[in-house]
């Protein structure tokens, strides 16, 4: 489902710095001390503007710009009080990532349960966050889209805790665990992904016919990976 959320306090600062800011969160993850980690490439304000802004942010533990460009700056957080990691916090609920965030609200696609989710919500409200269901469609009409593998692939991943948050294994590990290569495994997840944002975002198109899975890629040693297992 898409929802919208109240944007963190340090990207509402950002955008308030100046018209065409784009902030995009590539990563978040929860630190030891229960502060939010984050890394966000932001279009439309220069390096200066950006150290100004999260120098000065009470919300800010620390901050680190990761690489700069001629297009966008991509730094490296840690702040107080992250929503993401409220709503996700002992909840069966995975989160697309990237997402955008937009001026006094953020824009996140989400696959869980309705009752794992409104639980979220619960929580999120306690805390003064207000989430907004924007679009909503059921599983069981998501699985459609996906080949038996996918679907296979899908529920292995989330039972070892690769959409767990933070995840408890990596994606070679997962890779290890199932037989395949790391590549072949990315490039399976990427394209099960996309279609289950497909299947959110677009209401006005049926439901995708199921795709063959991609060719195997071939492993750093040159080896042509197996298929996915049954």
């Amino acid at each position: 489902m898409a929802v919208s959320i109240v944007a963190r306090p340090w990207c509402q600062a950002l955008h308030a710095a100046g018209p065409g800011i784009n902030v995009m969160i590539d990563m978040a993850t929860r630190g030891p001390d229960g502060t939010c980690i984050e890394l966000a490439t932001i279009r439309g304000a220069t390096p200066e503007q950006i150290d100004g802004v999260l120098a000065g942010h009470p919300d800010v533990v620390s901050h680190e710009l990761v690489e700069r460009t001629r297009h966008f700056t991509q730094v490296r957080l840690a702040f107080r009080g992250c929503p993401l990691a409220e709503l996700l916090a002992g909840h069966s609920i995975v989160p697309r990532l990237p997402f955008s965030t937009l001026p006094g609200h953020d824009l996140w696609i989400i696959v869980g349960q309705r009752r794992a989710l409104d639980e979220a919500r619960r929580r999120l409200a306690d805390k003064g966050s207000r989430m907004e269901i924007l679009h909503e469609r059921d599983w069981s009409e998501l699985r459609h889209g996906l080949t038996p593998k996918q679907q296979e692939v899908l529920r292995r991943a989330a039972e070892q805790g690769y959409y767990d948050y933070p995840r408890r294994i990596t994606l070679s590990a997962l890779a290890g665990h199932l037989g395949i290569a790391k590549s072949t495994l990315s490039e399976s997840l990427m394209v099960i992904e996309k279609k289950l944002v497909r299947h959110h975002v677009v209401t006005k198109e049926p439901a995708p016919r199921a795709e063959p899975e991609p060719p195997s890629a071939e492993d750093e040693d040159g080896d042509r990976a197996p298929p996915i297992p049954t």
